[in-house]
């Protein structure tokens, strides 16, 4: 427990990097916090009878070893010292695992804001261009639905009244402004999860709790530690989706089956 008082590295000592107020959401800061709270696990206080103080002396005994230094608590007398730390310890893990939690659905707010912003500049300059593929598809379709004789005008003349190549560029442009339509932001977002796992990994082993109608929620993060631990290699088919957002939904059954892009390699 004392080691708790122990400068690091010749600089500060773990109980004061505790104290340190949660950081902005960044992968950077969350790995740092993430590691905080594992080795916060290695304290073992199973012990400890946590009905021995009320809940409110608790705290008041966690607010006074926050409010001493590491320095000043050496200084207390074994019994007086271990009580604070002891507090501290339980209390501490508390506010660790909220502020990771807060961290998380900001970095998460933040990801899907910057997103979905990218989504709807790179929606606005396909429209721009898909205008003069439309008018190009159009014409190539007025052209062979239009009957002279009750015939209809040959393949090869519609390519040379349109243009072949602008024809191809054409239907290139109109396909990706689909793919966009249909699943543009799903697809900014997926190409952030890599980096995502850099700490989510770690987070999603944190002992969450969910009050009641959250069963879904639980259900699919035990999902994801079997597909990271190699219990199970694929999503079932009857995986929970009902906390998804409508328009995310689509790419989640696109997804369904594809490990390899959960897991990294």
């Amino acid at each position: 427990m004392d080691d708790l008082l122990v400068s690091e590295d010749n600089r500060v000592s773990f109980f004061s990097r505790l104290k340190e107020s949660a950081p902005s959401a960044k992968i950077s800061t969350l790995k740092i916090y993430l590691d905080k709270y594992k080795k916060l696990e290695e304290f073992t206080l199973e012990q400890f009878d946590s009905n021995s103080f009320s809940d409110s002396f608790t705290d008041y005994l966690f607010r006074l070893a926050k409010y001493y230094n590491a320095a000043e608590l050496k200084r207390f007398k074994k019994q007086k010292r271990l009580s604070l730390l002891i507090c501290f310890l339980l209390e501490i893990r508390k506010e660790l695992l909220d502020n990771l939690v807060k961290m998380h659905d900001q970095y998460m707010l933040d990801l899907s804001r910057r997103m979905k912003n990218l989504y709807e500049k790179k929606h606005r300059q396909s429209r721009k261009k898909n205008k003069r593929a439309i008018d190009t598809v159009l014409k190539a379709a007025k052209m062979l639905v239009h009957r002279q004789n009750d015939s209809l005008p040959a393949t090869q003349d519609i390519i040379e009244a349109v243009g072949e190549e602008k024809l191809r560029e054409s239907i290139k442009d109109l396909n990706e402004f689909k793919r966009l339509e249909e699943r543009g932001y799903t697809d900014l977002l997926i190409s952030h999860y890599p980096s995502l796992r850099k700490y989510f990994s770690d987070f999603i082993q944190l002992p969450f709790e969910a009050e009641e109608g959250s069963e879904d929620l639980t259900e699919a993060i035990e999902l994801v530690r079997r597909l990271d631990s190699g219990q199970i290699k694929n999503l079932p088919e009857n995986a929970p989706v009902s906390f998804i957002p409508k328009e995310l939904r689509l790419k989640f059954f696109y997804l369904i089956g594809n490990v390899s892009l959960f897991i990294p390699a």
